[in-house]
């Protein structure tokens, strides 16, 4: 038997072969079988002798097929490579690729339309649970051949030790047990372009497998006009691809329905207001109090109502956020709402394009007098295939700007690098009518009556989404809800750690660690270990902007290959703190760079690894990044690189008495709190002891504090951090002191 058949080896798989519609096999002329594959022994170099094997197999009882028809059902059920090269080809993203194809599979498809209908329950399996992506009531549809069986026990032993078993209700499957080579695998083929809908929460059966009930349904955009049928294929597409991957398990993802929390979203002016506060404040509970205000408590606007400041008819909104703070994710969740009919009904289309995507490659250079359209932009970014002739028509014929809303990600990513052949297009998506533009807010020169910043998560969002996250992983870990609700108490009672729980990024990390059972057991949760694992995973990020292929590195090839970037980083954060402030001016970032080496046209993303933000000027901002006044993201961010550049220090400490005097003078300073937590945690890490045991004896050695109070919460905190304390030389002193 062909498992490849019945079962998937992925959702992937499934999903990419199933992704595009088949056009342009039904123009082909009916051959023979023999002629229907002359052009696939390149393919499949025994398709010779299996079409001569299913010839002989001829079903001569039947009335319904002739003999070529009823071979091609053979051929397909074959257990060879046949099915397999089909297969692999129809997930090709290149649908040229199904050109040779085109006659046998008008050939199949001829001779399926000809059998009749059949209702019944049929099984169809994905390796892997993959049933969060089928929710209730969602439509998907497939559009390749897909085969099924009635018969459950032909499914199940291809899903091995895990995975989902789809129980699909159809009226239209094609029953094609006596014209197949396995009549025992009572098979039922669904037609290209069977839409199936998720009938009810999937059934979890002993934690092996998870049954996923589909209903075969008739869309009613079928009844409707051709236009329509594009756009509502636009919507579907909106929908499949409606989940969220896990950031450090790419491989787990959830529906983005289920998984997505409204981020706290404020008018830029109060933005702005609170960031005045953070700049005018001169002591250190001033400081984090306007951090706290800032990414605390926050007046939030509603998704659905972000065009109500909108005075006009026309429609354009600019929001700003920062890297890591979940602005592509709240444009996939915009379209998919729209899709779902639940925003914005009044737009016939929803364009969601990455503007990223606007380069020479995709967008090649036309010939003098020519330039690209909305249409075109449509056609290439929305439409996962090539429209055929007819349906290029029907797009042109029916789109219309103004009934169209704009989605356009990543201005900032664009901006400063559009190909001179595309700035027209560019400027043509900038006076559209109706649009939601992102932005990080830098490098941006727009005036916008209506701007709003994604700042976070709220207080109640944290706790919303601990507890969802660990309910979505209930079945891989034991006492999750315990898990779920230590943490939220942990979080609680670390301010710093709460402060950089507000950014979608770093809480998820946060979660993704406590759920780690090696992480937990082989060591607390300490600040340390949690800013170390959030600046690798920022640093992977940073590193994927030009090459994606960073996944796998390990964690001295990702600091290595950042070693300048950090450099920076430490250098800055140090000065900044030296100097008793937390608003980085301009004149430090110059001197962080010409100390470190470092210039932005080398490194001109420098400034953006996730953990800088830039202030808002009156709504524009310079375009010279150093012209500006920065500020880590949350003080605990400048306190973690501060340690970093101290530790360097400690390393070589015979050409950084500056810096030893430093941690000398400042270790009772409670503005360096936290640092100090840092420093003694990233000692314990070192490479040698030499870091941790100069630290504890500029902990240890005069001056100290007379009354000793300060001297104790200070010893208490670092030992708190040390992960190894049995090799710090002066621990039976700490001990004893």
């Amino acid at each position: 038997m062909s498992e490849n058949r019945f079962v998937n080896r992925t959702l992937a798989e499934l999903q990419e072969v199933n992704r595009n519609p088949i056009f342009g096999y039904e123009d082909s002329p009916i051959l023979t079988l023999e002629e229907s594959v002359e052009k696939l022994t390149q393919f499949v170099p025994d398709v010779l002798p299996y079409v001569m094997t299913a010839k002989s197999k001829y079903y001569r009882h039947s009335n319904l097929l002739v003999q070529d028809e009823s071979a091609a059902i053979y051929l397909y059920s074959m257990p060879s490579s046949f099915f397999s090269s089909l297969n692999n080809t129809l997930r090709a993203e290149n649908r040229h690729a199904l050109k040779p194809w085109f006659a046998y599979l008008k050939l199949l498809v001829t001779a399926l339309k000809k059998l009749p209908s059949i209702k019944a329950v049929v099984w169809r399996g994905v390796y892997g649970d993959v049933s969060s992506v089928f929710t209730n009531n969602n439509i998907d549809i497939w559009w390749s051949v897909n085969s099924t069986s009635m018969d459950l026990k032909i499914v199940e032993p291809f899903l091995g030790e895990r995975g989902t078993l789809f129980a699909i209700e159809v009226m239209c499957g094609k029953d094609v047990s006596q014209f197949s080579a396995c009549p025992q695998e009572k098979e039922v083929i669904l037609m290209p372009g069977t839409c199936v809908r998720a009938r009810a929460e999937p059934l979890n059966v002993d934690n092996r497998f998870f049954v996923v009930h589909l209903d075969e349904v008739t869309l009613q955009s079928e009844l409707q006009s051709e236009s329509n049928h594009l756009f509502e294929w636009i919507k579907h597409e909106y929908k499949r691809n409606s989940y969220i991957e896990r950031l450090m398990n790419p491989a787990k993802f959830y529906s983005i329905e289920e998984s997505y929390i409204n981020l706290a979203i404020i008018e830029t002016k109060k933005q702005q207001q609170k960031e005045k506060q953070l700049r005018d404040a001169s002591t250190n509970d001033a400081i984090m109090g306007s951090y706290e205000d800032i990414y605390g408590t926050k007046t939030t606007i509603d998704v659905k109502d972000i065009f109500e400041p909108c005075k006009n008819q026309e429609k354009k909104i600019l929001v700003f956020g920062r890297a890591g703070i979940g602005k592509s994710t709240f444009c996939r969740y915009i379209a998919y709402q729209w899709a779902m009919g639940s925003y914005w009904t009044e737009y016939e289309l929803l364009a969601l394009i990455p503007l990223r995507r606007l380069t020479t490659n995709r967008y090649p250079p036309l010939p003098i007098g020519q330039n690209y359209s909305l249409v075109d932009l449509v056609k290439k970014e929305i439409f996962s295939y090539d429209l055929s002739e007819s349906e290029d028509k029907l797009l042109k014929k029916h789109f219309d700007a103004r009934k169209t809303l704009w989605i356009l990600d990543g201005y900032d990513e664009i901006v400063q690098n559009v190909p001179l052949h595309l700035e027209c297009l560019f400027e043509q998506l900038l006076k559209t009518p109706h649009h939601i533009l992102t932005s990080r807010p830098y490098q941006n020169v727009l005036a916008y009556h209506v701007q709003v910043e994604i700042t976070g998560f709220t207080d109640e969002n944290i706790e919303q989404y601990v507890k969802q996250f660990f309910d979505q992983i209930k079945d891989e870990l034991d006492n999750s809800s315990d898990k779920s609700q230590r943490l939220c108490s942990f979080l609680q009672t670390n301010r710093s750690i709460w402060g950089v729980a507000h950014i979608p990024v770093n809480l998820e990390l946060i979660c993704s660690l406590w759920s780690n059972e090696d992480f937990i057991e082989t060591k607390e949760l300490t600040m340390t270990s949690l800013y170390t694992v959030m600046i690798e995973w920022l640093c992977r990020r940073y590193l994927s902007m030009p090459n994606k292929k960073i996944q796998n590195l390990p964690k001295d090839d990702v600091n290595q290959r950042c070693e300048k970037e950090l450099a920076f980083l430490d250098n800055l954060a140090f000065n900044g703190m030296k100097n008793n402030t937390i608003i980085l001016r301009p004149n430090l970032l110059r001197k962080a760079l010409h100390e470190e080496n470092v210039s932005l046209h080398d490194y001109p993303h420098i400034l953006n690894i996730g953990v800088l933000k830039s202030f808002n000027k009156q709504g524009i901002d310079t375009q010279i990044e150093t012209d500006k006044d920065h500020y880590f993201v949350h003080l605990s961010f400048q306190e973690y690189f501060t340690a970093r550049y101290l530790i360097k220090a400690l390393k070589e400490s015979s050409t950084h008495q500056e810096e030893m005097k430093f941690i000398q003078r400042e270790k009772y300073n409670q503005r360096y709190a936290l640092v100090f937590t840092f420093l003694s945690g990233l000692s314990s890490k070192a490479d040698t002891n030499i870091c941790l045991n100069n630290f504890w004896r500029l902990i240890l050695t005069p001056p100290m504090d007379l009354v000793g109070i300060r001297h104790m919460q200070l010893v208490i905190s670092c030992i708190e951090e040390t992960f190894s304390q049995s090799t710090i030389l002066q621990h039976t002193a700490l001990i004893e002191w």
